[in-house]
C-alpha cells in the first residue's frame, strides 16, 4: 500500500478541525501533519486531543507557504498531499491513491455543495483541464522528488503561492494529472464577501497572477538541465581521507568553499537560471536545512551509480540534454559547462576527465543509457575508462582536471588560493 503524508496548514483564526477526524477515519495509515500559527488559541486549548489523531507543529511567523514547506521537510513518506483545512473528502474513496501518477502533480476536480456555485467549479475545472492550472483548493499530491526539484512554495509571496508553484512546475517540465474524483471546497469565503464580487476578484487575480508568474518563471523553459552532485559540507562521510590529517573544521570549510565556487561558476552565463537541480546524497535534517531554498533531489543511497541512475531516469524525458558535475574540481569553469551543452548538438555523450582516472563532467542526450550507471565502480583508477566504454557517439575533452581528495592536493589548493 502506498503511504502518504497529508500536510494541512492552518491560520490563527481556524476553529473547525473536523477534517482531521474524517481523514483519520478514511485513511488510517496515512501520516497527518497539522502545521500553523502558535497564536491559534483553539489549537493550544485542544492540543492534546488533536495530537491523538495528527502530528501538530506550531510556529510564531507561519505563512501558508512556510507551513507547507516545513510540512514537506517533516513528512516521513515519499508522497505528500497538500490539503486545505476547510476541504471535504466525502467523494474521495479510500483507494484513490492507486490512480496517483508519481511523475506528475496530482489534483482533484473542484466542487461546492450548493448548485449556485456551479459556474465557479465548472470554471475551476476548465482551468485545470485546459490550462493545467488547478487551484490550491483542489489540493496537490506529488512525490518529494517533484516538490524539492520544483523548489517548494515561494515564502516571499503574500498570496498566490499555490498558483505560482504550479506555473513554476509547468515551466520545469512537470505535468498535471487530474484524478477522477471531486474535493468539496468551502463556500464560506463567497458567503462572507459576496458571491459575484469574489468571483470577479478571483477571475482578475487569476489572469494577473498568470501573466506575472509566467514572466517570472520563463527562465526555466530550457532544453537542458545541470545536475550538481554534492553532500552536506559538514558530513563526516565526506572527504574522509582529508579528515584523517586535518580537523573537521578545516575540511568542512574546504567543502563549503568548493561548493560556493561551483555554484558561482554555474551562475555565470545565465546557467543558474537554466534550471539548477541540486543532488543531495545525505538526507539528514541538518542537510535539508542547509540546502533549504535550493532545488534538489534527495538520495538515500550513498552509491553514486544509484544516484546518477535515479536522476537520469527522472529527467531524461523532461530535457533533451543532461549535464552531471561535481563540486570537487575547482578547475571546472562555466565555459566548460556551457561548452558541453553546445557539444551535444553534434555528439550524444561528452566527458571531461580527472587525473585520478575518473571524470568531473558527463553530459548526455542519449536516452538509452539507463542500465550503465550501476555497471561501474566509482572512485577507481579506471572509472572513466569503463564508464565511457558503455557509451556511444562520444567526445572526450582534451582537458584533464584534478579532483581534490588528498592532503597534498588540499595544501596545494590553499596555497594557490592565498596567492590569488
Amino acid at each position: 500500500m502506498i503511504k502518504i503524508s497529508i500536510i494541512i496548514p492552518f491560520s490563527k483564526n481556524e476553529r473547525d478541525f473536523s477534517l482531521l477526524f474524517d481523514l483519520r477515519k478514511k485513511f488510517k495509515k496515512f501520516e497527518l501533519l497539522l502545521i500553523g500559527s502558535s497564536k491559534n488559541t483553539f489549537v493550544r486549548k485542544n492540543l492534546n486531543k488533536l495530537k491523538k489523531i495528527s502530528k501538530v507543529y506550531l510556529f510564531k511567523n507561519s505563512s501558508r507557504a512556510k507551513c507547507l514547506n516545513i510540512g514537506a521537510h517533516l513528512a516521513k513518506n515519499e508522497i505528500i498531499w497538500f490539503l486545505h483545512l476547510d476541504s471535504k473528502i466525502i467523494e474521495i474513496p479510500s483507494n484513490f491513491h492507486k490512480l496517483i501518477n508519481p511523475t506528475k502533480i496530482n489534483t482533484f476536480k473542484l466542487k461546492f455543495k450548493s448548485k449556485k456555485f456551479l459556474f465557479n467549479y465548472l470554471g475551476a475545472n476548465l482551468r485545470s483541464k485546459i490550462l493545467s492550472n488547478p487551484f490550491g483548493d483542489q489540493s496537490y499530491i506529488m512525490t518529494k522528488d517533484i516538490f524539492f526539484y520544483v523548489n517548494q512554495f515561494d515564502e516571499k509571496l503574500k498570496e498566490g503561492e499555490d498558483h505560482e508553484f504550479i506555473i513554476r512546475s509547468i515551466c520545469k517540465k512537470i505535468r498535471i494529472n487530474i484524478l477522477p474524483y471531486s474535493i468539496i471546497s468551502s463556500e464560506r469565503k463567497y458567503l462572507k464577501k459576496g458571491h459575484l464580487l469574489l468571483t470577479l476578484i478571483y477571475f482578475y487575480k487569476t489572469i494577473f497572477q498568470m501573466i506575472v508568474f509566467y514572466m517570472k518563471n520563463l527562465k526555466f523553459i530550457k532544453n537542458f538541465i545541470i545536475i550538481i552532485f554534492t553532500k552536506y559540507p559538514y558530513s563526516i562521510s565526506s572527504k574522509r581521507r582529508l579528515r584523517v590529517k586535518f580537523s573537521n573544521k578545516i575540511v568542512n570549510n574546504f567543502n563549503k568553499l568548493l561548493q560556493s565556487k561551483t555554484f558561482e561558476e554555474v551562475k555565470k552565463f545565465n546557467l543558474y537560471s537554466n534550471i539548477l537541480a541540486l543532488q543531495i546524497i545525505n538526507q539528514k535534517k541538518n542537510s535539508l536545512k542547509y540546502f533549504y531554498d535550493m532545488p534538489k533531489i534527495l538520495i538515500s543511497k550513498k552509491n553514486l551509480g544509484s544516484a546518477m541512475e535515479k536522476v537520469y531516469k527522472f529527467f531524461k524525458f523532461k530535457f533533451r540534454k543532461i549535464v552531471f558535475i561535481g563540486t570537487d574540481t575547482p578547475e571546472l569553469k562555466a565555459e566548460n559547462i556551457e561548452n558541453s551543452i553546445n557539444i551535444l548538438n553534434y555528439y550524444d555523450n561528452y566527458f571531461i576527465r580527472t587525473k585520478d582516472g575518473g571524470f568531473c563532467l558527463f553530459a548526455s542526450k542519449d536516452k538509452k543509457i539507463d542500465n550503465i550507471f550501476l555497471k561501474v565502480q566509482y572512485s577507481k583508477k579506471n572509472t572513466f575508462e569503463k564508464f565511457s566504454k558503455l557509451t556511444k557517439n562520444k567526445k572526450v575533452s582534451s582537458f584533464i582536471y584534478e579532483d581534490i581528495d588528498r592532503p597534498d592536493q588540499l595544501v596545494k589548493f590553499f596555497k594557490s588560493e592565498t596567492k590569488s
